[in-house]
């Protein structure tokens, strides 16, 4: 027989906005703003090389694609 899994209730007393480094304004963390922040933050990061692999996969030496089919 399973277990029962235990969820803790969300705890309301805690804050669910935080500032947007883009806009410098509060944002919900439960938008669809605050899920993409991160991602274009690490995107930004990234070297033109490595965003071209991160978005089209590496090649090899006969400019076959290694990651993607």
């Amino acid at each position: 027989m399973a277990r029962p899994r235990y969820t803790l209730p969300m705890d309301s007393s805690r804050s669910t906005t935080a500032v947007s480094e883009f806009i410098g304004q509060p944002v919900s963390t439960w938008s669809e703003e605050w899920r993409i922040e991160p991602e274009t933050w690490t995107l930004l990061k990234m070297s033109k090389a490595e965003r071209d692999a991160f978005f089209n996969g590496r090649k090899d030496e006969d400019g076959k694609t290694i990651d993607r089919t």
